[in-house]
């Protein structure tokens, strides 16, 4: 038996008034943290040192370089493209697209943290759920416990499993391998995309199908609301014509034909890229122009500069315009120095370098002569131009508010050119470290270097992709391990769990220490729940004869099944709130999730390292 010390008291207190908080949520995470590193300092429990060391510890370093990894995946494309791919090939099929959403989160989750994770696939599909009227409900709890699971997948994948590494580490034991997580995380992925497929989503809802309302509009339904899509065409210039060599001032489009140039399509050498249209620059042969004006008007100048008709936008070419080219609507305001003057005496489309497609006035559409039309209060302009100068428009709050902006604006890929970089860097990283060829924390230093040398991340905005909050709160709650284990309480802890499992079979062991670990991620975020237990499970594995690195897993593997509660991860929250759900609902599914999650982790721990 081991003597409860006044250090181990005190530790308790601080770790028991901190998982109040947490519960109450009444405080910020940081904030709590920090109220750990003063509890330990003032009380004794550690020295003023001890108590700030876990903002030193490599873990930290670590997380904050697969911020920026995470950030790569996102703002190069990659994890978009992946969702799309997997979208377009499940479309139409509740069954398919689930499982590969599914599959595609997991994997992807593998380099970004779960709740980016949901952010790029929940969006994905919703979208998806709006063309084809499929069921959200029965679609946004798998995809978000797909998040959660890839967790599991690799050492750097979550927060936990960084924190249990280095644990083992600082008490003398052999490291985690990078993929030492990957075969539970591909078993539990696995079964649980068969239980969602057979069960779960008609536990979650009984209705494959359901009409619902969206929240976002599209560009098409934009064009559409303004009578537009029939106005809109694609033309080639052909050999010949008389466009070659001249600039959009020189063509003078609108002046003579009454048409208006949206967006240039110039040709590469792998595919086509989309271009606003630049006063200055001057047009080739074999250039697309996207068009806009009456049938007899874009028939006049096709015959006039030798013109090719070509299909409408649709599938990849449609998205590639989207990346660069869209519309907004914005309302005048009534202190406008707009008002009284026209589109064309005011010089709109050259002082804020968009094209305006059409005017509303009193739910009324004026396209013809629109530039002639004096403005007033209250008239909502369409208008057309590059996401940057769109977005732009929100500095002018006097002269006018946008007013809607479609959903895609929100998909814009700012360096979706560099994918393959990012791509390359990651599995180099991934190899790296599965190799060990250089440190963890290297390795993740040297990852996030190159990202941004190699402009894969925004540098300027790379501080605020980082979840700071995250970082103080882990700094914070690293030191309670240390005060834990200095005080004699995972000693008590593992002592007082020992004598009640003691005598059961490693199996049972495993099972308690994994059920013991998820009661406490209801109350307390992963990073926390891991700092708590895995000391306890390095202090009793002696005592039950069973390596440390079986104990360590199964916990940690538990810290990434918070599938119960909606308020356990951040991941489960965005899917409550886009998917309507209420608590039950995780209950419903989260449940024999979890009963499935632990089968799998006991019987492969066991399998793996007894």
């Amino acid at each position: 038996m081991f003597t409860l010390t006044t250090d181990a008291i005190t530790t308790f207190a601080i770790f028991g008034t901190a998982a109040l908080l947490f519960i109450s949520n009444r405080l910020r995470g940081d904030i709590i943290g920090i109220l750990v590193i003063l509890g330990l300092s003032l009380s004794g429990v550690l020295t003023p040192e001890e108590a700030i060391a876990g903002f030193s510890n490599p873990v930290l370093i670590i997380l904050v370089c697969m911020f920026v990894v995470s950030d790569s995946v996102a703002y190069t494309g990659v994890a978009q493209r992946l969702a799309k791919n997997m979208v377009q090939m499940g479309q139409g099929s509740e069954w398919r697209l689930l499982a590969l959403m599914m599959a595609g989160a997991g994997l992807v989750g593998s380099f970004m943290n779960s709740t980016a994770t949901v952010a790029v696939f929940i969006p994905l599909a919703l979208a998806v759920c709006r063309q084809t009227n499929l069921n959200k409900k029965r679609l946004l709890i798998p995809i978000s416990a797909a998040a959660l699971i890839s967790g599991m997948m690799t050492l750097v994948a979550s927060t936990q499993n960084l924190i249990s590494n280095q644990l083992m580490v600082t008490n003398g034991f052999e490291p985690l391998d990078f993929f030492a997580f990957t075969p539970f995380g591909i078993c539990v992925l696995s079964v649980a995309i068969l239980f969602m497929l057979f069960l779960g989503r008609h536990i979650l809802d009984r209705k494959g199908f359901r009409n619902a309302t969206a929240n976002t509009i599209g560009t098409e339904e934009i064009i559409k609301k303004y009578g537009l899509e029939d106005k809109i065409r694609r033309f080639r210039i052909k050999a010949g014509s008389s466009l070659i060599g001249k600039s959009i001032f020189q063509a003078r489009l609108r002046q003579s034909y009454g048409v208006d140039l949206l967006a240039v399509e110039k040709p590469t050498l792998r595919s086509r890229r989309f271009v606003k249209p630049c006063l200055d620059s001057p047009f080739a042969q074999d250039d697309t122009l996207l068009l806009l004006g009456d049938t007899d008007k874009l028939e006049t100048v096709a015959e006039k500069k030798k013109l090719q008709l070509r299909r409408r936008l649709h599938g990849g070419v449609r998205e590639a315009m989207l990346q660069e080219i869209g519309v907004a609507e914005i309302l005048i305001g009534p202190d406008s120095g707009l008002i009284g003057h026209t589109l064309r005496d005011s010089q709109f489309g050259k002082t804020y370098r968009v094209t305006v497609l059409s005017v509303r006035r009193g739910g009324k559409t004026i396209s013809d002569q629109a530039a002639n039309h004096k403005l007033r209060f209250g008239d909502i302009l369409l208008v057309c131009g590059g996401w940057e100068d769109i977005l732009n428009l929100t500095k002018e709050r006097i002269n006018f508010v946008l007013l809607t902006m479609p959903h895609e604006s929100c998909e814009v890929l700012p360096a979706r050119h560099k994918a393959p970089i990012t791509m390359t860097i990651l599995a180099l990283m991934a190899g790296g470290m599965a190799l060990e060829v250089l440190p963890t924390v290297l390795m993740a230093i040297l990852t996030a270097l190159t990202l941004m040398l190699t402009g894969c991340v925004d540098i300027k905005k790379i501080y605020r992709k980082i979840s700071w909050q995250t970082i103080v709160l882990i700094g914070g709650m690293l030191p309670l391990a240390t005060a834990i284990t200095n005080s004699g309480g995972s000693d008590i802890i593992a002592s007082f769990w020992t004598s009640i499992v003691g005598g059961w079979p490693p199996l049972g062991i495993l099972a308690a220490l994994f059920f013991l670990t998820t009661s406490i991620g209801l109350f307390l975020p992963s990073a926390a729940t891991a700092v708590l237990v895995i000391p306890i499970a390095l202090e009793a594995a002696p005592a039950f004869g069973i390596p440390p690195h079986a104990l360590v897993m199964t916990a940690t593997i538990a810290c990434a099944c918070p599938f119960i509660s909606p308020y356990s991860s951040p991941a489960n929250l965005l899917a409550m709130e886009a998917g309507g759900y209420e608590f039950k609902d995780f209950i419903k599914v989260g449940v024999p999730m979890l009963m499935l999650a632990a089968v799998i982790t006991i019987c492969l721990a066991h399998y793996l390292y007894l």
